[in-house]
């Protein structure tokens, strides 16, 4: 059985449907991802096994693409 997690950012950057759009591909391309909710431009909603892929891979491939982030 699978446990999912979720965790959600506040984030900057993250200004037009394009970027939105790039952030939801590159996160949803990572393994262990399972959903990417964005909600607005400042909060993004992240659904991921834990075993598979950690916090810290999230946010990295994030900062990639220019947005700032911060958990909560």
């Amino acid at each position: 059985m699978y446990y999912y997690h979720q965790m959600n950012f506040t984030v900057e950057g993250l200004h037009d449907v394009d970027k939105s759009a790039a952030l939801k591909e590159t996160l949803l391309a990572m393994d262990g991802v399972k959903d990417v909710q964005v909600r607005g431009v400042d909060r993004v909603s992240v659904v991921y096994d834990p075993d598979k892929v950690v916090p810290g891979q999230l946010t990295a491939a994030m900062r990639k693409l220019g947005i700032r982030t911060y958990s909560g």
